[in-house]
């Protein structure tokens, strides 16, 4: 949304499947700009082709499913953008990206990674995501309709479903559960009725009024609670978030990384530290207050937008040269 402000660009989904649902959740002006964008087309040999995806994705020459193809043949210039979450890269995954002119991640975190496994230092540059600071605006969202009138005291977390009936081992939510059962435990066995599910996909907008419920949020997209590891830690400190203590790195026990190693939260560290916030809520407040100028200062879609466009003039350079050389 601010990049086109800035440079003429084109859309085209690639990658992932679509959502409908999650496109219908988008704001208005956010749909009207992006199906703008997917209707805008260049001539050959113009595009820098930034691949928003895992590499597997990537024509490099062919992707490894169907998928549209990124980059182009015609391109000029080809960055792949991706992130991995464990101590290593997937197998196969060097080769393509060395097949790309560079490679965009995340944080400092995905920048070792890829730098031990054998990807040349120099190509790889840390490009942070933005947050829609505006519309996650806790100040401007009302609490979901489903829990606003529960006023017990809440932590939220987002899992992500495997299969209908499965969730997501690496967001943690074992190791949650427990954390929780134990600092909170049932009145009677079986009781589970301070727990609430809501199996449901929730567009973009209740998205914001849900964040707007939970005092706190947890493995790998924490709001205000985080584990002290990976790529979260480059803006989730001490002072500004509550990161739980690791027990270490564990392997992956399911899935197609099986062996690769992430850490294990503890859950001592966890069950301290919700005790701490529920305890002692207005200091969590302010904790998280600071956190959250943090990232309205740093990573809000315009200050992310200087970052990328300062690297996408830094191409331009090298395209310049390039052609100065006779190699475009």
């Amino acid at each position: 949304m601010e990049l086109h402000k800035h440079a003429n660009l084109a859309v085209v989904q690639h990658g992932d499947s679509v959502n409908p649902r999650f496109v219908e959740g988008l704001p208005a002006a956010v749909k009207e700009t992006l199906q703008k964008a997917m209707y805008t087309r260049f001539p050959p040999r113009s595009t820098i082709d930034i691949c928003h995806s895992e590499p597997g994705a990537w024509s490099v020459p062919t992707p490894m499913y169907p998928t549209s193809t990124c980059p182009s043949e015609d391109r000029l210039y080809a960055v792949g953008r991706t992130m991995f979450e464990t101590d290593r890269l997937p197998d196969g995954w060097l080769r393509r990206l060395k097949a790309m002119d560079e490679i965009w991640v995340p944080s400092k975190f995905h920048e070792k990674i890829f730098e031990d496994a054998g990807l040349a230092r120099e190509s790889i540059h840390v490009i942070p995501e933005a947050v829609d600071t505006e519309l996650f605006d806790p100040t401007k969202s009302s609490p979901h309709k489903l829990l606003s009138a529960d006023k017990r005291f809440k932590f939220l977390s987002v899992f992500k479903l495997t299969s209908p009936e499965k969730w997501e081992a690496r967001k943690g939510w074992d190791i949650l559960l427990e954390a929780f059962l134990s600092q909170f435990p049932a009145k009677e066995n079986r009781d589970i009725s301070n727990i609430i599910v809501l199996d449901e996909d929730i567009p973009l907008k209740q998205m914001t009024q849900l964040y707007a419920v939970g005092e706190a949020a947890h493995r790998g997209h924490g709001h205000v609670v985080a584990t002290n590891w990976s790529g979260n830690t480059e803006f989730m400190k001490d002072y500004n978030s509550f990161l739980i203590p690791i027990e270490g790195l564990e392997p992956v026990r399911e899935g197609a990384f099986t062996g690769h190693l992430w850490a294990r939260p503890s859950v001592k560290g966890l069950m301290d530290i919700l005790k701490k916030i529920f305890e002692n809520p207005n200091e969590a407040k302010r904790i998280a207050k600071v956190g959250m100028e943090e990232v309205r200062k740093f990573y809000n879609p315009d200050a992310v937008a200087n970052v990328v466009m300062h690297r996408l003039r830094a191409i331009e350079q090298i395209l310049a040269q390039r052609s100065v050389r006779g190699e475009l």
